[in-house]
């Protein structure tokens, strides 16, 4: 009987001791990730990665509550080791970012959304909001917006925010300056400007048009791209340096058609003012397409532009490659995904990543690394920061980042990130293989 009691001691203690290891662990190195990395999002300083198992996991900037964690950080100070977006145990099955917003589609189809609301980009105005406290202008945890079960789709832009729904129909909130909404309400378009709450917003879901056919959407900073269910890909917002690519300079608030294709597959649009005016996407065949504020890329590739020769209003091909299969478009550069597994950078801010100086005059397409297994990327891009910060995912599940440390480990105030990382660090840990893509792909959240 001793002997029994002993061993029975000697378990418990065990179990209290795995126990301890496991909280020790936990409080360290954060929670363990339900599942395998899935997909990343990426906003202005803050990012999500979502599992296979439909867990919701957060870190970065966090001054909104734009991490979903219940919390608020001043300034771009926020945690660095990602943690679970409440509430714990929620199944979620899409999310997107906008600058200092955060949106996700849950299991059961219902659309949720945290963070930044001073223009009602969650889709809803509080009370608290209304009367101009500060409190009221966030949430720190998602909330839903409307009754709605049969949303599919979401995409996030600077103050704004877009869905799609099963059957087709699109639908966006918040600010609408730029006609970015695209509701055609014809109202003079105008700069953004502060205070941001006196700008033009729509303070709950809009359908875009009655148009039932839509696809997949990815919102910018000031303009937005979304196609439809044929292959043709639309454009509205702000236009001043040819990044809707409808062959004007002018801006518009409805859905204007890009040329006459119909086998646009992904596509992204750029970031805020002149810097990120520009857009990128892929064809069915593999080719890369650019247009908007692309500086001296005619000089690296023998384009002619007599009107303009930074700006173009029209799709131009970039080079003669046709294994591309994602793109994705920030303030100062453009980075895209070969089938290879590689991935490359061009723009002005390409020369950390690529690890080498890039010529001021010359626009090359430049490869990152020499790793092969990437298989999606998502760059910052919907705010004011001055770096495009990267955020890229591997076959083996793993989540890489190309930022600086921004968060300092002993006191002091965070600064906005001044510098790009040649090397990137890893954020998040192993998880089940993942296929490379083979063909274009649209990743959602534009991939921004």
């Amino acid at each position: 009987m001793r002997d029994k009691g002993v061993s029975q001691s000697r378990s418990a203690l065990s179990r209290r001791g795995l126990w301890l290891i496991v909280i020790f662990f936990g409080l360290f190195t954060g929670p363990i990730f339900a599942g395998s990395v899935e997909s990343i999002a990426s906003g202005d300083g803050h990012y999500l990665a979502l599992s296979d198992k439909g867990a919701l996991e957060s870190w970065g900037r966090n001054d909104f509550g734009q991490l979903g964690q219940g919390t608020v950080q001043s300034g771009w100070g926020g945690p660095t080791c990602p943690a679970m977006v409440l509430p714990p145990g929620k199944q979620w099955l899409k999310v997107a970012a906008g600058d200092n917003h955060s949106l996700a589609i849950a299991s059961d189809g219902t659309l949720w959304a945290w963070g930044r609301n001073d223009l009602a980009q969650l889709g809803f105005t509080s009370l608290l909001g209304i009367l101009g406290l500060a409190s009221g202008k966030r949430e720190l945890q998602p909330v839903r917006i409307s009754s709605d079960t049969d949303w599919i789709g979401v995409s996030g832009g600077m103050l704004s925010s877009f869905a799609l729904k099963r059957g087709g129909s699109l639908w966006g909130f918040g600010g609408n300056w730029m006609g970015q909404l695209g509701d055609g309400e014809s109202r003079p378009l105008i700069e953004f400007s502060s205070p941001v709450e006196k700008l033009p917003h729509l303070t709950r879901p809009t359908r875009i048009g009655k148009e039932a056919d839509w696809a997949a959407i990815a919102a910018g900073a000031e303009h937005v791209l979304a196609r439809k269910l044929d292959g043709s890909l639309w454009a509205w917002g702000r236009n001043d340096c040819g990044q809707l690519g409808v062959g004007t300079f002018i801006s518009t608030d409805r859905p204007t058609r890009v040329g006459r294709d119909n086998d646009w597959v992904a596509f992204s649009a750029g970031g805020v003012g002149w810097r990120g005016a520009r857009s990128a996407a892929i064809k069915r065949d593999g080719s890369l397409w650019v247009w908007g504020n692309w500086k001296a890329i005619q000089l690296a590739k023998g384009i002619a532009n007599p009107a303009d020769t930074n700006l173009f209003s029209r799709p131009v091909r970039l080079g003669l490659d046709s294994d591309w299969v994602r793109v994705v478009c920030g303030n100062d550069l453009c980075v895209a995904l070969k089938s290879e597994g590689t991935l490359w950078v061009w723009g002005a801010g390409a020369t950390n990543l690529a690890g080498r100086m890039m010529p001021a005059s010359r626009a090359p397409v430049a490869q990152i690394g020499s790793d092969r297994d990437w298989v999606n990327v998502v760059a910052d891009g919907h705010g004011l920061g001055s770096e495009t910060i990267l955020h890229a995912l591997k076959t083996d599940g793993t989540v890489w980042s190309w930022s600086p440390n921004i968060y300092p480990a002993s006191g002091g105030v965070p600064a906005i990130p001044t510098g790009v990382q040649v090397t990137p660090r890893q954020i998040l840990p192993l998880g089940k293989p993942i296929p490379r893509p083979t063909v274009p792909t649209h990743a959602e959240n534009g991939s921004r």
